[in-house]
């Protein structure tokens, strides 16, 4: 019970700050109902960028734990207090629940795509980050890279200013998903890091820059806004569960990236489908490509295999060559990380 109780503790802080993302965007849409609520969210994804770089490099150098407790407190109570007079100005909430009552229930095809649209970006951050720093090399703050890419991709979907388009991106992300699909299979550059960054990091910056922005395009009215932000965060946490928690247990090896590829081209083919016949049909074509790398890179990740087994800490697999008994018979014990330093079997 301590423990839980710790760990209740610890989350709640998140919880409180990231509850009061979509709580005072709806506070702006019921006191300037010509503007629009969602470009705040851009806002409040730049801060949490801002943070994110700032800390590893500005922060944990300068300030010891003392310090960065204490500067966290004074900033939560600033936080606080601008929360309580922004509450003050707020107009009450009659108009708001009046413009509520007038629209119609959200519909349960929008629902299944916000959801899919944030669980798909949400697996594509977590599969690509841990291709690259897993199967390609183990850099130090590699990771930095597609979490800031993946904010970046927040910040210029929702901050209205057209910097999504789908007639200009669609050639460029379905060239770019079908180099990660080559990548996928192809031996040559397995452990060639430069190679994997170039395709890789903007391939999913444009990857997430699709989904973030069909769910912008599709975003309801600000009525409508609490709901459709707490379908997004579930949508998040979905795709984190996928790739943190289901598949170490559900797979023997690192299939999710090849899986978000094609869930990813299925979604781009139906969205682009509405920008005419060769959008769609060179979506579709793609789509086949990706399935088909997705499931060859399955089978021969098995060949030769006789166990296999995945933990947080990587896939372990005994490979056996030759047949028994004879002097060219081979078992070998393979550890994904042993092939990043060697980059073979051994």
């Amino acid at each position: 019970y301590a423990a839980v109780a710790a760990l209740f503790l610890l989350i709640l802080p998140y919880f409180l700050l990231a509850a009061n993302s979509p709580l005072l965007q709806a506070w702006f849409a019921r006191a300037r109902p010509g503007e629009n609520p969602y470009q705040l969210f851009a806002v409040s994804n730049l801060g949490s960028l801002v943070a994110l770089l700032g800390y590893p490099f500005l922060v944990e150098p300068n300030l010891g734990g003392a310090g960065q407790v204490t500067l966290w407190s004074w900033l939560f109570a600033a936080f606080a207090v601008l929360c309580i007079a922004v509450t003050w100005r707020t107009p009450p909430k009659q108009a708001a629940e009046d413009a509520r009552s007038a629209l119609a229930p959200l519909a349960a095809g929008d629902i299944v795509l916000w959801l899919t649209l944030s669980a798909t970006g949400s697996v594509l951050l977590l599969a690509v980050t841990n291709h690259l720093t897993q199967n390609v090399a183990s850099v130090p703050l590699l990771w930095l890279a597609p979490l800031t890419l993946y904010l970046a991709s927040f910040i210029l979907t929702f901050d209205g200013k057209g910097w999504y388009r789908p007639e200009w991106l669609w050639p460029v992300l379905l060239v770019w998903i079908a180099a990660m699909g080559w990548l996928i299979v192809d031996d040559d550059f397995q452990f060639d890091l430069p190679v994997h960054l170039g395709i890789f990091l903007p391939g999913l910056f444009l990857g997430c820059l699709f989904c973030h922005g069909e769910l912008y395009r599709l975003r309801p009215p600000p009525a409508r806004l609490t709901a459709f932000y707490l379908i997004v965060a579930g949508g998040g946490a979905l795709g984190g569960v996928l790739v943190a928690v289901v598949a170490p247990v559900v797979f023997t090896g690192y299939y999710e990236l090849g899986i978000g590829l094609v869930v990813l081209v299925a979604l781009a083919s139906a969205c682009f489908g509405r920008l005419g016949a060769v959008p769609r049909y060179a979506s579709l074509a793609v789509l086949l490509g990706i399935a088909a790398s997705a499931g060859y890179d399955g089978m021969r990740y098995h060949r030769d295999v006789r166990v296999a087994s995945r933990s947080f800490y990587g896939v372990l697999r005994v490979k056996e060559y030759g047949v028994e008994g004879e002097e060219s018979h081979l078992r070998r014990l393979v550890h994904e990380f042993a092939k990043l330093l060697h980059g073979a079997d051994d």
